[in-house]
């Protein structure tokens, strides 16, 4: 394939650390390349977690589940050295869904991949109550 100057020229100035067209690009792409969809007036992070909504809708409308929830906040504590029964808010833990089957709460989070941070909010959520979070990876 040959490529004309002005191509080339194109590619290159796309290419080039801090032009404003790498700068524009980066603007406008997220960190973990996913894109936004709004699904039942919600905007959902992904294309994969709005599947998941929707997939777990049908679940609920069929009796399978119940209560469905979404962006459920479970704050993280820490206890307070010298106070006891003392604690504080250190940080949250959102879950994409948070919904009722067989009668036992289910924590749900929908997954591209396992961060650091996530990782160290799902261990400190299991140490602080119990909740094991039940991880939907996307498929490739």
């Amino acid at each position: 394939m040959r490529w004309t100057e002005d191509e080339y020229t194109d590619l290159v100035r796309r290419r080039r650390p801090g032009d404003e067209v790498n700068k524009e690009l980066a603007k406008n792409r997220s960190k973990y390349r996913n894109t936004k969809v709004r699904v039942d007036g919600v905007l959902w992070d992904s294309q994969h977690e709005a599947d998941h909504y929707r997939l777990l809708k049908a679940r609920e409308a069929a009796g399978e589940i119940k209560d469905l929830r979404w962006k459920v906040a479970f704050p993280l504590y820490c206890p307070v050295e010298g106070q006891r029964e003392t604690s504080m808010t250190v940080s949250t833990y959102v879950a994409d869904f948070v919904y009722e089957e067989h009668g036992r709460q289910v924590v749900c989070d929908t997954k591209g991949h396992l961060t650091a941070l996530y990782k160290l909010k799902r261990k400190w959520l299991f140490l602080q109550e119990g909740i094991e979070i039940l991880e939907v990876f996307r498929h490739a």
